[in-house]
């Protein structure tokens, strides 16, 4: 798993806090095997928790279920 949160985002500071909620929100997520790219715009920043919460779960609904092979 790797994010790119460009430079766009706001200070370091801000891009970790980030990093840090996304990769919570992803453990345990059923994701499929493989290499994944997360990117986040710097409208992120207004965002809640519990938005970016949802956000993430609609992107894990259309990878499809981590059964899947290929």
């Amino acid at each position: 798993m790797a994010f790119a949160i460009g430079r766009a985002y706001g200070p370091a500071v801000a891009r970790n806090r980030l990093r840090r909620r996304l990769r919570a929100l992803l453990t345990g997520a059923p994701l499929p095997a493989g290499w994944f790219l997360i990117g986040a715009r710097p409208t992120a920043a207004r965002r809640s928790f519990d938005e970016l919460a949802f956000d993430m779960q609609r992107l894990i609904d259309q990878v499809g279920p981590a059964s899947c092979s290929g």
